[in-house]
């Protein structure tokens, strides 16, 4: 199946992210998908949230495939993304069988018999989202005995991504509710800080030259500049009277500086014949990178930058 949509990483992550911002759109249109809190759950019903949950499910799963299928992250994340959109039945099946309120996440005393039985028997899941699981589990494991022959290892892959569903599906398990950092400004990050970590991790252990010419071309004498500028504004704001949050100027930092790597990307494809006679140790010059992974590192940046001032403005509110 992998040979017959051969397409690269970043049309694999625009799949994801389409396909998950679709999910996202369902359950407004057809439950009630409020951004509030939930005092018993412990969280922040974001949509943020929601996303980054399911683009860490698509990272994770891509992973455990590779690494019982020993085949190419690549090849795996393809997989997961042509057969992602089956995310998109549980607001669809509900809506149909009459359910009108949200999601919620799983509760950790309902952390076993969700394993065991898929969310059928006393879990913390819809029909839908049941129905759903067993389909994706079911995806994975012939995905597996498709590629490696081995009914253990397929059976393997079912498990072992049960258990990554259920995991990531109980936030409270990873993320203590009564935890001093999580009653702060963390409420709405469950799954954008391990989206963060996640990425990384990817980009280390499977394209470290590859990240080295990124980091390496970052432009950090402008980037210093923007830190500068940050600060100066938090400190003219302190001056006025106002309470300035270490975190607030942080996050602020941290998305001037991803919206400048998205500059940097598309000045370096667009003045590539300049550059090489100009600036000839850039890494589309080098060949270090190609353009088509350059342009994934624009959509990465500028996705993290836009989600981080709403992300962070949700968290700041719950306070």
């Amino acid at each position: 199946m992998s040979e017959r949509f051969s397409f690269g990483w970043f049309t694999a992550f625009f799949v994801v992210c389409a396909v998950v911002c679709l999910r996202v759109a369902l359950e407004f249109a057809l439950l009630s998908y409020p951004i509030d809190i939930q005092p018993d759950q412990h969280y922040l019903r974001a949509y943020l949230e929601n996303i980054y949950y399911f683009l860490n499910l698509a990272l994770l799963l891509a992973w455990l495939l590779s690494a019982v299928t020993r085949l190419p992250l690549l090849r795996t994340a393809r997989f997961v993304a042509v057969f992602y959109p089956v995310i998109l039945l549980p607001p669809v099946i509900d809506a149909l069988m009459g359910r009108r309120e949200g999601y919620f996440y799983a509760t950790p005393s309902n952390f076993l018999w969700n394993l065991l039985t898929l969310s059928f028997v006393r879990g913390d899941a819809s029909t839908g989202i049941s129905i759903e699981i067993l389909l994706g589990l079911a995806g994975i494991g012939v995905y597996a005995w498709y590629h490696t022959r081995s009914v253990l290892k397929a059976l393997g892959a079912f498990f072992l991504g049960d258990l990554i569903i259920v995991l990531l599906s109980t936030p409270e398990l990873f993320y203590p509710a009564k935890a001093y950092f999580i009653r702060r400004p963390f409420l709405p990050l469950y799954y954008f800080l391990p989206f963060l970590g996640l990425t990384a991790a990817a980009a280390w252990f499977r394209a470290r030259p590859k990240l080295a010419a990124v980091l390496g071309n970052f432009r950090w004498v402008r980037v210093a500049a923007f830190a500068c500028l940050v600060a100066l504004g938090g400190w003219t704001r302190h001056l006025t009277g106002h309470r300035v949050y270490a975190l607030d100027l942080f996050f602020a930092g941290l998305a001037i500086a991803l919206v400048w790597k998205v500059a940097v990307v598309l000045n370096d494809i667009h003045d590539r014949p300049i550059d090489a006679l100009s600036h000839r140790g850039r890494p589309l010059v080098t060949g270090a990178v190609s353009e088509y992974e350059y342009r994934l590192v624009a959509f990465l940046c500028g996705f993290v930058a836009l989600s981080l001032p709403p992300a962070y403005g949700l968290a700041r509110q719950s306070l």
